[in-house]
């Protein structure tokens, strides 16, 4: 029979931990294995009982079943978590205030499968032998399989809400509740999703789950990119993970009652650019692992995913939208086109035709009567023409807004005046006055605001039969700008309450007999609104049938922190603006000058030749395409060149480049039926030192050929040629001591602007000189001298590009302009502005 040595010496020899007690528990043998397994030695735990082993991570009812089994006589078997005997390098650091210690390497536990026998002797319990193997791998591997299996199914779960149908933030919301039931991801059951908004460059709240308060809803309801955890992803479009809040400086938001938690911040990903990131919030330094930092970036994919189908859907559902009122829209549009272009081209043929079959019969009388309906019915589909191509670059986004320095009295004034004629004629009295204090400058497009203004004053106009119509001016500061209004007022027939709105549609008017009675395209009022829109404001209207109407536009005037206010007139602002002076130019009768006409029409060509030979030019040549007339310009010596750009053979554009390289240094004025700004610049590019849009205006063609054969003689040193030039005076009111003080400024800025744009031409200093024609283009207004705006304007065009020549017959007219300015010597001394300028009178510039 074995010795009780040789049980002894096996036991000693065995792989697994062996621990021997007595029966009240106290340990009597531990071997070799035991020792290795737990860090003790057999003479610190001989006498010790096995609770120097036990770990709070195995379930008490573990060891409740085990006790039960032992003490009935039966072998227990079971899986528990035991402690290591604690390593003296492992004691913990001192703690940090606000700063929950990162946990360290989990060394002192292991995972044993543990048997546990009674020794029975005659028939008594007397002792309990333990076994014990580590299986803490196998534990691990067990728990990463396990995890793993939830990951995939947690990932499938989400996918399959994700792809349900129904609104995305119910979708985005069940998939962070179904995240935050994952037990290995120790959520602290707080999550939420920011969605981006690209027009913005922020992150805007879209969804949480679990309890945030009132003040977390508040602050984090937009985030800049860049800002915080959350922020910083959505720039590096990298998940993020954070330890512990109050340690992590990226996390730059606190709240009341915050407690200590970690992050994961995972981008929403699509097309490899985040549209969202979502937020968890987890107990300090969660796991770091791949595997969980793959999981969660999946589960952003699918979310980004969801998030860029549910936009893509929302658009297309918009653009389908967009398109059925398209569709509407374009159908209502041809009819209406169909019936206002024929209304004048019915006109315009039938009076021909009776011209032309029925000459001999008709009288002179009638010949000019419809002479006259012809020219009203083109002038009539020239502004039709015009609403239109103004409406297709408003839909889309091709109408350009030019702000600038601009008077506002000067620039009502000039509307009024414009208007009160055409009011006249029906008998109605017109004025304007400011309600408030008026500034001085203001920053707006004047062109756009003029165009407003005369749509309204002509509306009012057109619809009012007897009675008066009233502009009325009011400015109020708006930090940091100041806003305009302006409300026209008539005493016509007045709109009902149901078509307020409609009105602004385009092609609307109140109902068919206003279109019968009064005519017009219905498109002006569209026009006028989205103007003002773009000016910063708005268009509305109040009415009452029977009474009349009043239209009121606000624009936004620019920054009011240097606006210098004067006083408002004391009657009709117009009566203030009444002068001398006028800048207007009248139709010229023109110079002897010889003139090449480069035109492919031949109608147009007779057109032309007839309006110069009515202004006394015979001399005039003509060519059918560029290729003639670059020949002629070749051969011959003109003072003018009048050059269409759209022809056969060599168009407009090639032939003025074509004379510029040749040397040829003669003004050429562009004609081109194209009306848009694009358009003046690529001529202006080409060499063209002018620009008119056709059909072809008598008055505005004879004064760009008088002003560019001035230019041309004094090049030749011709000034007999050229006879002697009026003098140029502002058109503000100068009986008013304010305007006079505005104008004897403007004196001095103007001689040292054209001084500082003749040094920067001669020094090649293209950008200070674009700055120079900016500023006077800006400025030149707002003192009453609007003749300087479209040359400094143009000259700013050419500064930036090739064309030395065009540059310099620019700032030749705009010396030359500035020579004839008359600066009137100041008759009162005004005290109230005294202090900012004072009244230094000049007699001219």
């Amino acid at each position: 029979m074995p010795s009780e040595r040789y049980f002894r010496n096996a036991v000693a020899a065995s792989a697994d931990a062996v621990m021997i007690t007595d029966i009240d528990g106290t340990i009597r043998y531990v071997n070799e294995a035991f020792s290795r397994m737990t860090g003790w030695e057999a003479r610190e735990v001989i006498g010790q009982t096995p609770r120097i082993l036990k770990n709070e991570r195995t379930d008490p009812a573990v060891y409740r079943q085990m006790w039960a089994a032992l003490q009935r006589g039966e072998t227990w078997y079971g899986r528990i978590c035991n402690r290591r005997k604690p390593s003296a390098s492992a004691a913990p650091a001192l703690p940090v205030l606000g700063q929950t210690p990162p946990p360290q390497p989990d060394r002192d536990f292991y995972w044993a499968h543990l048997t546990i026998s009674p020794v029975i002797d005659d028939g008594r319990i007397t002792a309990y032998i333990a076994t014990q193997r580590d299986i803490t791998e196998d534990v691990e591997r067990e728990k990463l399989q396990r995890r793993d299996r939830d990951d995939a199914s947690a990932r499938a779960n989400i996918a399959r809400i994700l792809q349900e149908q129904g609104p995305l933030k119910k979708r985005l919301t069940d998939s962070l509740n179904l995240l935050m039931q994952l037990d290995q991801l120790n959520i602290q059951n707080k999550a939420g999703i920011f969605l981006t908004d690209e027009e913005e460059d922020v992150l805007r709240l879209y969804t949480t789950s679990g309890h945030f308060s009132d003040e977390f809803h508040e602050k984090e309801k937009t985030i800049p990119k860049g800002f915080c955890l959350c922020g910083r992803a959505a720039l590096s479009g990298e998940m993020l993970i954070s330890d512990d809040c109050f340690c992590d400086p990226r996390h730059e938001q606190t709240f009341e009652n915050m407690t200590p938690h970690g992050h994961y911040i995972v981008p929403l990903m699509h097309r490899s650019a985040p549209v969202g990131i979502m937020f968890l919030y987890t107990d300090p330094y969660p796991a770091r692992d791949d595997r969980r930092v793959q999981f969660l970036q999946a589960v952003g994919e699918l979310m980004g995913l969801a998030i860029a189908n549910s936009r893509l859907q929302s658009e297309l559902e918009r653009a389908r939208d967009r398109a059925d009122a398209s569709n509407r829209a374009k159908s209502r549009f041809l009819a209406n086109m169909s019936h206002e272009i024929r209304t004048p081209l019915n006109g315009i043929i039938g009076f021909s035709d009776l011209l032309l079959q029925h000459a001999d019969r008709i009288s002179e009388k009638d010949r000019d009567e419809y002479l006259a309906s012809i020219a009203a019915s083109g002038q009539h589909l020239l502004a039709l023409i015009n609403d239109v191509l103004d409406l297709s670059k408003i839909e889309s986004d091709r109408m350009e807004v030019e702000k600038m320095d601009v008077s506002p009295h000067g620039l009502l004034a000039e509307v009024i005046s414009m208007m009160r004629m055409k009011a006249g004629e029906k008998g109605l009295s017109l004025d304007y006055r400011w309600s408030s204090a008026m500034p001085a400058t203001i920053r707006t497009d004047p062109t756009r605001l003029k165009q407003i203004l005369v749509n309204l004053l002509g509306n009012a106009i057109k619809f009012t039969e007897r009675g008066s119509i009233h502009l009325t001016a009011h400015w109020e500061r708006n930090d940091p700008g100041g806003i305009l209004t302006l409300d026209v007022a008539d005493t016509g027939v007045g709109i009902p309450p149901d078509k307020l709105e409609t009105i602004f549609d385009a092609f609307s008017q109140a109902d068919n007999t206003v279109t019968r009675k009064y005519g017009g395209t219905g498109l002006g009022l569209t026009i006028s609104r989205r103007l003002a829109q773009a000016l910063g404001g708005d268009l509305s209207v109040t009415s009452r049938p029977g009474k009349g109407s009043t239209f009121s536009v606000t624009i936004d005037t620019g920054p009011a922190d240097h606006v210098r206010l004067l006083a408002p007139a004391e009657t009709d602002g117009l009566a203030m603006s009444r002068h001398s002076g006028s800048t207007d130019v009248p139709s010229p009768g023109l110079t002897p000058v010889r003139i090449l006409l480069v035109e492919d029409g031949l109608i147009n060509r007779k057109l032309i030749t007839a309006l110069l030979a009515n202004a006394g030019v015979h001399d005039v040549d003509t060519a059918e395409n560029g290729a003639v007339g670059l020949r002629l310009a070749s051969e011959n010596r003109y003072d003018v060149i009048l050059m269409d750009m759209q022809m056969p053979v060599m168009d407009g554009y090639a032939a003025a480049r074509a004379m510029r390289e040749q040397g040829i240094r003669v003004p050429i004025i562009a004609l081109t039926a194209h009306a848009m700004k694009d358009d003046r610049n690529r001529c202006i590019d080409a060499g063209c030192s002018d620009y008119l849009t056709k059909p072809v205006v008598e008055k505005e063609l004879l004064t760009a050929i008088q002003k560019a054969s001035e230019a041309a003689c004094s090049d030749r040193n011709l000034p007999d040629a050229v006879s002697e030039p009026t003098e140029i005076t502002s058109a503000l009111p100068l009986d008013n001591p304010v305007f006079q003080e505005i104008v004897q400024e403007f004196g001095d800025f103007l001689i040292s602007t054209v001084s500082g744009m003749q040094e920067a031409f001669s020094a090649g200093d293209t950008r200070r000189l674009k700055q120079l024609a900016h500023n006077l283009a800006g400025t030149a207004g707002g003192a009453g001298f609007d003749v300087f705006t479209e040359p400094s304007r143009r000259l700013e065009t050419l500064a930036g590009g090739e064309q030395t020549d065009a540059v310099e017959e620019t700032l030749y007219e705009l010396t030359q302009l500035a020579s004839r300015v008359r600066i009137p010597e100041a008759s009162v001394c005004c005290s109230a502005h005294t202090s900012e300028s004072g009244c230094d009178a000049r007699t001219e510039t």
